[in-house]
């Protein structure tokens, strides 16, 4: 004859964890939605050896900062940004916008790298129209190139404003092609960066410079704007 017991044969506290065996507990011996927020000590550490899905966020790492020669630390190591004093003025030759520039190589398992930078121009000459190219190593990621200009030209040059530069990188494409930012794995350090350069002599372009302070004059003295690099890995 087969005794069954049930809840309510047994004392409160009766049953503790060592008089349970080991795995004795399955997942299909506890019934649908058993175990919510109030048996689980929400305060309490938990050790996972498997995969969390359908909740939390899918950045594996974030890292952020003004280009004054910070380093920052995530899970994938330690980078240095570059340490940017003073404006940089344009020329008719293509040139490594200071600050730009990172060498990086993102955690195991991520599918996509965001690139951000955020610089200020200030147009020196009509409407400072620029142009600018992406980097990846000593690729050009063709299809980020962009040209640039701070306002349009009215008369005179009185353009100043904060320009956003923005790339996603492909970490689990089915080919190589890196003059598209697309990439089977990224498992080594790669170096993003952007270059840049005026339209010509007549529009010229100031980085990292700020004119017209609280009311101030195009003349008078100019205001150094420190520029801002961040990097997301994705999963």
């Amino acid at each position: 004859m087969t005794t069954r017991l049930r809840g309510r044969s047994f004392a409160d506290g009766a049953i503790t964890a060592a008089k349970i065996a080991t795995d004795a507990v399955t997942a299909d011996k506890i019934a649908a939605n058993a175990v919510g927020s109030s048996e689980i000590n929400l305060a309490a550490n938990y050790a996972f050896t498997g995969t969390v899905t359908g909740a939390g966020s899918n950045i594996q790492e974030m890292f952020s900062g003004v280009c004054d020669g910070r380093s920052l630390t995530v899970s994938s190591g330690t980078y240095t940004l570059q340490n940017v004093t003073t404006y940089q003025s344009l020329t008719n030759s293509y040139a490594d916008i200071t600050g730009s520039s990172i060498t990086y190589t993102p955690p195991s398992g991520t599918t996509t790298v965001v690139y951000r930078f955020i610089a200020h121009l200030d147009s020196r000459g009509y409407s400072g129209i620029n142009h600018q190219k992406f980097f990846i190593d000593s690729t050009e990621v063709i299809p980020a190139y962009r040209s640039v200009t701070p306002g349009e030209y009215v008369g005179n040059a009185h353009n100043c404003q904060g320009h956003v530069f923005e790339y996603t990188i492909q970490c689990n494409a089915g080919s190589d092609d890196a003059a598209n930012a697309k990439f089977t794995s990224w498992t080594s350090s790669k170096t993003l960066k952007i270059q840049a350069r005026r339209y010509s002599a007549t529009y010229a372009c100031d980085i990292h410079r700020n004119r017209y302070r609280d009311g101030g004059t195009a003349t008078g003295d100019y205001v150094f704007a420190a520029p801002v690099l961040t990097i997301i890995a994705i999963k």
